[in-house]
């Protein structure tokens, strides 16, 4: 039947000091191990025999500066670290199965093309319980990726990918950043970056940022809406909600129909939309409508629910919260189809 081999990644976050550069860097240890027979089961060997020296690294590996665990912290060095520990430590018959321990550097999976920008970086996180291992200076292989109002990945703009590789790149983050890096105050920092550039995605509307260190974790930055104007005590003119009292929220437009009375919302030609919007936290704005006494709140501005923040202000069930649902929302339309009808949300 031939030879059999099975390979097991075992992951740490560390960063190390090589010729000088601190590194810091996800790691994933490719342990190898073959067999001419497969044991009754119908393995090579059980996974659970590797504990041992996946033990290893999560407790002296993990979360670490490698230039203080090893004489030598080089891939090379590392690798031979780790081969010379399965060695020793691994039982049989794993230890007679064991073929080799490669050292891969980066993430195993990362998105493809123009989705993710990444960068490897060092720090360490303060205001931490006491032997935290966070808090001890360490590494990871960081992306940042810009996810969409429907789902999927948008494109990273030029700018930002520049910015992250010039700024970011092999940086020890606590030197560089006055704040906390983490993954959340990270992703913050780089929408308001995008932010200052005037950068978004649909006419005037925000890109939402997300930070992850590792595959498993990929923090974001929490909803944001861009809006032109919010006022209440006024009445709904127009659709099946007419003559209702109702708070209006008029987000920044994606549309450029020739009729529109708010011009302001998304004519570039003539307006400057960064002074005539601004940027509001979902759960202010979700606040601003609780404290009114309207009994329908319309969120208004060509397709508002390409806002990434729409869904979440929409959703908002707290005590007392008016039922938002999208109004007289003209769907993207081309070649003079006609526009869709009021769809107003009542309490």
């Amino acid at each position: 039947m031939g030879t059999y081999t099975i390979g097991k990644l075992m992951r740490f976050e560390a960063t190390r000091t090589v010729r000088g550069i601190e590194a810091g860097n996800s790691m994933t240890a490719e342990v190898i191990l073959s067999a001419d027979r497969l044991t009754g089961t119908g393995f090579v060997t059980d996974f659970g025999d590797l504990f041992a020296l996946q033990e290893h690294i999560d407790h002296a590996l993990d979360h670490r500066d490698l230039s203080d665990v090893l004489a030598d912290p080089s891939d090379e060095a590392i690798r031979h670290h780790l081969l010379a520990c399965a060695r020793t430590h691994l039982p049989q018959p794993a230890r007679s199965q064991l073929a080799d321990v490669r050292l891969l550097t980066g993430r195993t999976a990362v998105p493809a093309g123009l989705a993710a920008v990444h960068f490897p970086a060092t720090h360490w996180l303060e205001g931490l319980a006491v032997g935290h291992k966070c808090g001890r200076r360490h590494g990871h292989a960081y992306a940042v990726t810009l996810p969409g109002p429907l789902g999927g990945l948008l494109p990273v703009p030029d700018g930002l990918t520049d910015h992250i590789r010039s700024t970011l790149h092999h940086q020890v983050l606590n030197r560089i950043l006055d704040f906390n890096p983490t993954s959340e105050l990270l992703a913050a920092h780089l929408a308001g970056w995008l932010t200052a550039k005037g950068l978004s995605g649909s006419v005037g509307y925000p890109l939402a940022v997300r930070v992850s260190e590792t595959e498993s974790t990929r923090p974001k930055l929490p909803p944001r809406l861009r809006i032109t104007e919010k006022f209440r005590n006024t009445v709904q003119g127009e659709g099946p909600s007419t003559g209702r009292r109702a708070a209006f929220v008029r987000c920044c437009c994606n549309l450029t129909c020739g009729w529109c009375d708010t011009p302001e919302t998304w004519d570039t030609r003539r307006f400057n939309l960064t002074t005539e919007s601004s940027w509001w936290a979902v759960e202010d704005l979700a606040a601003w409508a609780l404290e009114g006494t309207e009994p329908i709140i319309v969120i208004t501005g060509g397709e508002p629910l390409l806002q990434p923040g729409v869904v979440p202000l929409a959703a908002d069930r707290s005590a007392g919260a008016p039922r938002v649902r999208r109004p007289g929302a003209r769907p993207l339309q081309v070649r003079g189809q006609r526009p869709g009808a009021d769809r107003g949300w009542r309490r």
